[in-house]
């Protein structure tokens, strides 16, 4: 078994956290979906905004957030 760390595959091309949040958020797909960025802006935790999206998805169409939300994320 081999456990690694937080930051492992960056050495092989991979992101950090921090990188990924600034990837996802620079993305034309989220910067053409005003809620989603300002969601972003507001949580640096992108995998916590894409549970709130995915929650709200699958319960209700009446929520914050659609399914084109999803996709951009």
């Amino acid at each position: 078994m081999l456990l690694t760390g937080a930051g492992f595959t960056k050495d092989f091309g991979g992101r950090l956290a921090d990188e990924m949040w600034a990837w996802i958020f620079n993305s034309k797909e989220v910067q053409g979906r005003s809620g989603l960025a300002v969601a972003l802006r507001e949580n640096q935790n992108y995998e916590v905004v894409y549970s709130q999206i995915l929650d709200q998805v699958s319960i209700s169409s009446r929520g914050h957030f659609d399914a084109s939300d999803l996709r951009a994320i």
